[in-house]
């Protein structure tokens, strides 16, 4: 049969109008790993906001280990015929190198991809009463950890933690407070870089057999699922000790231990993000990276470096090159491509370092562009474009713009509270760096940090000082309306009033 070409124009000009009709909506979900979930979730709101095409967008916190086999999708629609049940996956580990080789071996023409996004600190946290944050809290080298995560170490006052921290006995008063240890369940990331760092800092006691994101652990330890049960765990629990992504820990305010790194020093997450310690980590990437490779013995675990946090994860986005193996909705398609670039956008990943993530070298994000510019769909797929500050005339008008000139009331008022809770972590900052220096001229005239014990022996709480600071205030406020009043009764007796 032969075709016209006026009939071909037809239809391919039938196709593109069929690309560019609007959608009654567009659907994209992805699942993985909990740590960055709150940064996609944040963007996913701001695509629905600033669309005038109706967007459904999920990403379910399931862990790293959930989101490779969803990713993978093994027996998804028969035997081993590896079709994702998601359109992306995402993790702070790598796919293992056996789900990469099977995958791989089952379908030679696939190409999957790693695409880093952020880095961040993984941490440990723990319950202990009236131990503060900082270098005046708790700190352990790997061995202790390695003994305390495998139950040999059942109590804080034992003699190996006290050596390293002699200040913990005044605040445990006396009492023997046992150790109660938390951990992930279900294929963590969080516990493959924990169990990996102790497995690299004290092999003697924590074997390479105990390393990976699901071990069996100690029947007197308590299994989780995610970081908000983790959180609940340490926080609802004195004397306990887990581990969690730093962002999601401090948020919750929990109290971190301070770790030694490869270089011997001890210090937080926060004080190493201070000083580039999270991006440092990445240093060790090859410079010839290529993100379709496997990327299984990639870690970022123990680098050298004054300032720079031992225990690094890198979150991935897993996404399949040719788009249409893993969907045939083209306009899925289409704004998968735009969620991947926006990610990559610095304005907009910026908007995630309120959750205490660190942004990748701009070498890394390079290629990761690359690739999604790389990624192949149906040629009727439409193109997602962004309107940023300066107007897109008519254009900006398309089914399939990203708009930030389009608003919603919520979104405003949304930004406001954000700006007053930045407004207010920034004087919280403020006061503790003003307790800080308090503390510090304390320690040097008295030898005796005031956050730890005060004159009388007993221990000097939050709780305390918070009352001292408000009566400060009081006083300050009593003192200055005295002022007042005599300045109006002088003022009455000179006016003869």
């Amino acid at each position: 049969m032969k075709f016209s070409t006026s009939s071909i124009f037809a239809v391919l000009a039938l196709l593109a109008v069929a690309a560019k009709a609007e959608p009654d909506v567009i659907t994209l979900s992805g699942s993985g790993t909990t740590n960055p979930s709150k940064c996609f979730w944040k963007i996913m709101d701001h695509f629905r906001e600033r669309c005038r095409t109706p967007l459904w967008m999920s990403y379910r916190a399931i862990g790293s280990g959930n989101g490779i086999k969803e990713f993978i999708g093994v027996n998804n629609t028969g035997d081993f015929t590896y079709k994702s049940y998601n359109d992306f996956g995402a993790g702070d580990i790598p796919i293992p190198s056996a789900q990469y080789n099977a995958l791989k071996l089952a379908s030679p023409d696939t190409t999957i991809y790693h695409l880093p996004f952020v880095m961040g600190a993984i941490s440990i946290f723990h319950s202990i009463p009236n131990v503060p944050d900082g270098p005046l809290g708790l700190n352990l080298t790997s061995c202790t950890l390695a003994r305390i995560f495998s139950r040999k170490i059942k109590n804080w006052d034992d003699t190996e933690i006290l050596v390293r921290n002699p200040g913990l006995l005044k605040a445990l008063g006396g009492k023997k407070l046992p150790i109660k240890v938390a951990h992930r369940q279900n294929g963590s990331s969080s516990t493959a870089s924990i169990t990996q760092y102790l497995n690299e800092g004290c092999p003697t006691e924590w074997p390479e057999s105990s390393v990976g994101k699901l071990i069996k652990w100690d029947a007197e330890t308590t299994g989780v699922e995610g970081s908000g049960q983790m959180t609940t765990a340490i926080r609802d629990n004195d004397g306990a000790i887990g581990y969690l992504d730093a962002g999601h820990g401090h948020s919750e305010n929990l109290v971190e231990i301070e770790l030694e790194n490869k270089n011997g020093k001890f210090l937080s997450s926060k004080y190493a993000m201070m000083n580039g310690g999270i991006s440092a980590a990445a240093e060790s990437l090859p410079a010839d990276l290529d993100l379709s490779m496997d990327f299984d013995n990639i870690n970022y675990l123990n680098k050298p470096g004054d300032y720079t946090w031992p225990i690094v994860a890198m979150s991935y986005i897993y996404v399949r090159k040719d788009l249409n193996d893993v969907t045939s909705d083209i306009h899925t398609q289409a704004l998968l491509k735009a969620f991947l670039l926006a990610i990559y956008d610095k304005n907009i990943i910026s908007e995630c370092d309120e959750y205490g993530f660190t942004r990748i070298p701009d070498s890394v994000r390079n290629k990761g562009i690359d690739v999604i510019n790389g990624l192949e769909l149906a040629a009727t797929a439409p193109t997602f474009i962004f309107e940023d500050a300066s107007t897109k005339l008519y254009d900006g008008q398309d089914n399939f713009v990203i708009s930030r000139k389009i608003r919603r009331y919520n979104d405003v008022v949304r930004g406001t509270q954000e700006a007053d809770v930045q407004d207010l972590i920034k004087r919280a900052t403020q006061t503790e760096s003003t307790v800080s220096a308090l503390d510090s001229a304390v320690t040097r005239m008295t030898g005796q940090p005031i956050s730890v014990v005060a004159p009388t022996g007993r221990v000097f709480t939050d709780d305390d000082y918070n009352k001292l600071m408000a009566a400060l205030v009081l006083g300050t406020i009593s003192f200055c309306l005295w002022i007042l009043v005599f300045f109006v009764f002088a003022a009455k007796r000179l006016c003869g009033l």
